[in-house]
C-alpha cells in the first residue's frame, strides 16, 4: 500500500515514529478516492513534520459503515484552528475531500497536538478485504 510506504519513508527521513494501521479496506478502492486520501495524508504528515514538533504520529485508515475514514494524529505543539493560516495546505485538503463528496475535520489545541480526520463514502462496487 502506497500510504504505508509514505509513512515509512517520512519516518526514516525525519527520525519520527509513525504508526500506520489499516483495517477492512475495500479492494479495489476507486482510484479518485485512493488518490485523494493519499494526497491528504501526505499533506497532513508533512504538516506534522514541519509544524508539530512531535516525535510520533499515528495514521489509521478504516472502512466502516460504507465510509472510508482516515485519522492522522500527532502529539506535538497543536494550534488554534479558528485562526487563519497563511498556507494553502488545509484549504487544499478540504477541497480534495469536497471533490470526492467527503469532509475534513480538524481538532487541535495548543500543546495537545492535532487530529485530522478525512472521511468519504465508499462506492457500492467495492468488495471488502482486510489489509495491514
Amino acid at each position: 500500500m502506497a500510504l504505508k510506504e509514505v509513512c515509512h519513508q517520512l519516518a526514516k527521513q525525519h527520525g519520527l515514529k509513525i504508526h500506520f494501521a489499516a483495517d477492512n479496506l475495500p479492494f479495489p478502492l476507486h482510484e479518485d478516492l485512493a488518490l485523494c486520501f493519499y494526497r491528504v495524508a501526505q499533506e497532513a504528515l508533512n504538516n506534522a513534520v514541519k509544524h508539530s514538533g512531535s516525535t510520533g504520529v499515528d495514521v489509521k485508515v478504516v472502512a466502516r459503515d460504507g465510509s472510508l475514514i482516515m485519522t492522522v494524529r500527532d502529539y506535538g505543539a497543536g494550534f488554534d484552528p479558528s485562526r487563519s493560516t497563511s498556507g494553502l495546505g488545509l484549504a487544499t485538503m478540504r477541497e480534495r475531500m469536497r471533490l470526492v463528496g467527503g469532509e475534513l475535520l480538524l481538532s487541535s489545541r495548543a500543546s495537545e497536538g492535532t487530529v485530522l480526520t478525512a472521511q468519504a463514502r465508499l462506492g457500492s462496487s467495492s468488495r471488502r478485504t482486510t489489509a495491514a
